[in-house]
């Protein structure tokens, strides 16, 4: 509970005006002061595109305080809730789960709002998957869906994770194929997507955008694979992983040097910090020497790929009120 507790305090208590998208957010959030509650079930009512659901969300919050920053601290209350949930049921070292978290989806969705809850939405419905409950998690999907609309590219997953072995294998595959040559065919004729975005693509430092993260999730998901072996595929979390982990590196390896499928990958990677404990969970004591250096390359690698310079949440950090 403590950890909890100071883990939505950092998380929350940012300086709006020096990160990217929250003074957006901030003038949006006013917005819905004096939109009435009917306006917010609809789309283009305030100036910052921004859902139905989580104009909702903002117009709710709005009846208790019209501070920002307790909005932020409401809404990282609610994410790091459902990571934590999922932390707890599913994660078999409690604490390094946390630790990835930190370094994972952690400094990017203090910002990045929307996105990041939709994706902790998605992650939770896992019993509903497990369990084959359609309804149940299409409710939810829709529900992530007026959070973010990009949340829809999560469906699949459902019936992913309840195809059989060779199936599974083969449908990913296609996917792959299918999705590099929509994301390249994108880059050729769709220069208008492109446009303002050129200095990401193909770069001379590393391959274009996406390609460490696409390094790094090859890399992922060889370690997983080689340490569970036919586990991967049991029923529950494991295979949950694995279909996601799968999927968003896919996602990562057809969209080098295309930037939106960086994000939209967020919805399969940010299982990462439930993954990482369960490989060593599997792991013996010969094994966990055998495999010490690639450990440690997997978390330079992660380090570098989701952290590095970018990780400037603390320096962001200050004491605010609510009134």
């Amino acid at each position: 509970m403590v950890c909890f507790i100071i883990v939505v305090y950092v998380h929350s208590m940012v300086n709006v005006d020096t990160l990217p998208d929250l003074p957006h957010y901030k003038e949006a959030f006013k917005e819905t002061f004096n939109l009435p509650w009917i306006k917010c079930l609809s789309w283009g009512n305030v100036n910052y595109k921004i859902e139905p659901g989580y104009l909702l969300f903002y117009k709710a919050v709005s009846v208790i305080s019209h501070n920002f920053q307790f909005f932020l601290w409401i809404n990282s209350f609610v994410l790091l809730s459902l990571y934590f949930i999922m932390i707890k049921k599913y994660s078999p070292y409690y604490a390094l789960s946390v630790l990835f978290l930190l370094l994972g989806p952690f400094n990017q969705s203090t910002f990045v709002l929307r996105q990041h809850l939709a994706a902790a939405i998605l992650l939770a419905s896992f019993p509903f998957i497990r369990d084959r409950q359609q309804l149940k998690f299409l409710f939810v999907s829709f529900l992530a869906f007026f959070i973010h609309q990009s949340a829809l590219i999560f469906i699949p997953i459902y019936y992913l994770y309840n195809l059989n072995r060779k199936n599974l294998k083969i449908t990913i595959f296609i996917m792959g194929i299918s999705l590099y040559l929509e994301f390249q065919a994108i880059l050729i004729w769709g220069a208008s997507i492109t446009k303002g975005n050129e200095i990401y693509l193909y770069t001379e430092e590393g391959g274009g955008m996406n390609f460490k993260p696409a390094l790094l999730g090859i890399f992922t998901l060889f370690v997983y694979w080689s340490t569970l072996r036919r586990h991967v595929f049991d029923e529950g979390i494991n295979r949950f992983l694995f279909v996601l982990t799968s999927v968003g590196t896919v996602f990562l390896i057809a969209g080098v040097g295309y930037e939106p499928a960086g994000r939209l990958s967020i919805y399969f990677t940010s299982c990462h910090f439930l993954l990482y404990p369960i490989i060593f969970s599997y792991m013996n004591k010969a094994q966990f020497a055998r495999n010490f250096m690639l450990l440690l390359f997997l978390a330079l690698g992660y380090y570098g790929a989701f952290v590095g310079s970018s990780w400037h949440f603390i320096e962001h950090l200050k004491l605010v009120s609510f009134l």
